[in-house]
């Protein structure tokens, strides 16, 4: 699951501060993971936060300021 603002998006969030493709989500063994693509193009929007990781229950992602 790719999120942004970009309309191909699997997730659309029509925001100036959201990346094109901000966040790329992935279901693997069960577990779900997270690639921050923004940090990743060291855009503003991507600026101090984590690349990647386990997203778990309760946990919180942040896309655009």
């Amino acid at each position: 699951m790719v999120i942004g603002n970009c309309p191909e998006c699997d997730l659309v969030i029509p925001d100036r501060s959201v990346n094109y493709r901000h966040i790329y989500l992935q279901l693997i063994g069960g577990r779900w993971r997270f690639t921050n693509l923004a940090s990743i193009s060291r855009t503003k929007a991507g600026n101090g936060q984590s690349t990647q990781g386990e997203f778990h229950l309760g946990c919180e992602l942040k896309a655009g300021y």
